[in-house]
């Protein structure tokens, strides 16, 4: 007995079709016994929306039972088979894409809500008809469970995905909780209605539509339960309400700054929310001059809702990494689902394995907590699933989480410094030597460069954008790092510190501490900084930064983005890189490792690591590195940048040098050759 799934969606069939194909919600328990009718057909679930039409069943031949369905869809609806392709699952696939469909990936608004609910409905309707039994039952329950994590641990529902969405999520962010936000419309357009709707569901209260057309703005008004006033009156209305939507279709502007002035000085300081959708505009900029009041017009939405779908596409892969760990992990052995074709063919196998096939446990990832983190453990764990290898992550908190409020400098264990020795590493080592986790996840730049007897990097992930970005709120600093004198700006870092001082003596930089999110956050909140320095790889490993384009939304604010060459703002040693950290004596985990080790990555990061070593340098050491291939691969070239934080004043050394890249550590070498002699 095996689980499918048959269906059409927004993406494999126009309306036309699917509004023939649809269910009459009265006539679904009808069609439920029909289909269990089907003499192979034990188990049956129709889940009928406006994007798609979906039979999941149970069946002890699945590819049969699809057959059968099809014929009674086609003979049903009198569609030929010629008209409509549906797409077809059977037993992990089947479960696999309802899982999908659960968590919003499968829908035309990419993360939505609205589809968990039709799923329960659609299931509960089964039930109530006796169609479902042990697996139909197990699968729609996990699905919920998947659909609420995925949700939970990922950014797939965060970011606008529409203008009236954009407009509505920054309403919130000026206010707070909406309840009792009053609006006015001017105009009574879709989109205004639209947005006013949304409004409405999260808690506004008061509406007033004022429309040229009497008429129509007491039709809106009536609809979302609010008033009509006349359009020459809606000047007097403006000091009552908190968010005015306008979409006039007007040739000229419409609401004055002198109108607005006056409103704001009745309203106390409390602040106006001004959304112009119209085009041409409808409100004067000149309104932005003013305190207390902010206006968003459609572009500056529409931007804003373009980038909270590029975020949601980006969380899509982890999404899916998500599913399979539930899926691997519960669904397969719970639904009782048929054996897939290699378990077939390996059982009796005599033949010779490789050595991670001859693994029989879940190895364990160690990882810390930080969203970064987990990205990166995810992406590991994928990339071993690729291969066949089963494992687990294993969240563990390092003494740098755990204490956020001290700078990188200031850690210390009673008299001795342990910044060198692994603020983000030390608990996952302990971790490895009591056998509690296989190997450790790390962001390689912060792991220490000499690492303790028994410890070693034995796989590095494909390297990421090795770059730096400047971020900031205010575009007129961006092009030039020269623009940045007498400006403030904060990092955590001391190569980057010393790096932007040496390149722009006249900037004034701080310290900063927290994960990715934080720091933006911080900026974007705190005025008394002008930009921050992160990694390039962070941000858009967590969907925050798309190289693509120069700005980005954050929490409603728009923030700029320039990526500093990685040729003239020299990287950390190893940045960008994802390093994978075991115990010497683990063999098993080393050879499982192995087969998703990067080698180009490998072989640049060696040798950064090694000049580190050599220079006897820690990994918060002001020391900037950078690698890069020529002669197709065979060449490998180095160049270095070293400061000395006691004397910062002083110019550092630079050098540069070219070996085999079958030696990377034989440019170390030659480096420290030079800086000797210097």
């Amino acid at each position: 007995m095996s689980i499918f799934c048959l269906g059409v969606n927004h993406k494999t069939a126009p309306v036309e079709i699917r509004e023939r194909l649809a269910f009459a919600e009265s006539a679904i328990p009808h069609h439920l016994d029909a289909i269990r009718e089907i003499d192979c057909v034990a188990e049956v679930v129709v889940l009928s929306t406006c994007n798609r039409v979906e039979i999941y069943g149970a069946a002890d031949e699945p590819a049969a039972a699809l057959d059968e369905v099809i014929t009674y869809l086609v003979d049903h609806f009198e569609v030929s088979p010629g008209e409509v392709e549906f797409y077809r699952h059977e037993a992990e696939a089947a479960a696999n894409h309802l899982f999908e469909v659960a968590s919003g990936l499968d829908s035309m608004v990419l993360g939505e809500t609205e589809i968990f609910g039709q799923i329960k409905k659609a299931y509960s309707a089964a039930q109530e008809s006796g169609s479902t039994s042990r697996r139909m039952n197990k699968l729609f329950q996990q699905s919920f469970s998947v659909g609420k994590l995925v949700r939970s641990s990922t950014r797939i529902q965060q970011g606008s995905t529409s203008v009236g969405s954009a407009a509505v999520d920054l309403a919130e962010k000026i206010f707070g909780q909406l309840d009792g936000c009053r609006v006015m419309l001017i105009g009574a357009g879709e989109m205004s209605r639209v947005t006013a709707q949304s409004l409405r569901s999260r808690g506004a209260k008061s509406i007033i539509v004022s429309n040229r057309s009497f008429d129509k703005a007491e039709e809106l008004a009536a609809e979302l339960e609010g008033r009509a006033v006349r359009f020459d009156d809606w000047v007097n209305y403006l000091d009552q309400v908190d968010i005015v939507i306008s979409s006039t279709g007007a040739p000229h502007t419409v609401v004055k700054k002198d109108h607005v002035e006056k409103a704001i000085a009745k309203r106390r300081g409390q602040s106006l929310f001004l959304i112009d959708i119209a085009v041409p505009r409808d409100i004067e900029n000149e309104v932005n001059e003013l305190d207390n009041v902010y206006l968003y017009n459609i572009d500056q939405l529409q931007r804003i809702a373009e980038a909270g779908v590029a975020q949601r596409h980006r969380q899509i892969e982890v999404c899916r990494v998500v599913i399979s760990e539930f899926l691997d992990e519960k669904g397969i052995e719970a639904l009782a689902m048929s054996p897939t074709r290699q378990e077939t063919e390996n059982v009796g196998s005599t033949g010779p394995k490789t050595p991670h096939q001859n693994m029989s446990k879940t190895l364990i990832l160690g990882t810390r907590g930080s969203d970064l983190a987990l990205t990166q453990a995810r992406m590991t764990e994928s990339a071993l699933r690729a291969q066949g290898i089963d494992c687990r992550i294993e969240v563990i908190k390092t003494i740098g989480d755990k204490r956020p409020d001290l700078k990188l400098s200031e850690f210390s264990q009673g008299d001795s410094p342990i910044l060198d020795k692994g603020i983000f590493t030390k608990e996952l080592e302990e971790a490895l030597i009591r056998g509690e986790i296989d190997f450790a996840v790390h962001s390689l730049k912060d792991v220490p460069t000499e690492l303790g007897d028994g410890f070693e990097i034995c796989t590095t992930l494909p390297r990421a954008d090795i770059a730096d970005v400047l971020l900031t709120a205010d575009q007129s600093i961006i092009g030039d790092l020269a623009l940045l004198a007498g400006k403030t700006i904060a990092t955590s870092s001391v190569r980057r510190a010393q790096q932007l001082k040496w390149l722009c003596p006249e900037v004034d930089v701080v310290d900063i501490r927290g994960n990715v999110p934080t720091r933006i956050r911080k900026l974007v909140e705190n005025g008394e900084w002008d930009g921050i320095l992160l990694a390039r790889a962070g941000i858009e490993r967590l969907g925050i930064y798309d190289p693509s384009r120069k700005s980005f939304d954050f929490e409603g604010t728009e923030v700029f983005a320039a990526e500093l060459p990685a040729d003239e703002f020299l990287p950390a040693a190893g940045q960008g890189a994802v390093g994978i950290e075991i115990r010497s004596d683990n063999d098993a985990a080393r050879a499982a490792l192995a087969t998703i080790n990067h080698g180009p990555t490998f072989c640049r990061v060696t040798a950064e690591r090694a000049f580190l070593e050599r220079l006897k340098a820690g990994c918060q050491t002001p020391v900037g590195a950078y690698t890069w291939f020529e002669d197709e691969g065979a060449t490998l070239a180095m160049s270095v940048r070293v400061f000395d934080e006691a004397r910062p004043d002083e110019e550092p050394f630079v050098g540069a040098v070219k070996g085999a890249s079958d030696n990377p550590g034989a440019l170390a070498d030659q480096l420290m050759e030079l800086k000797i002699s210097e």
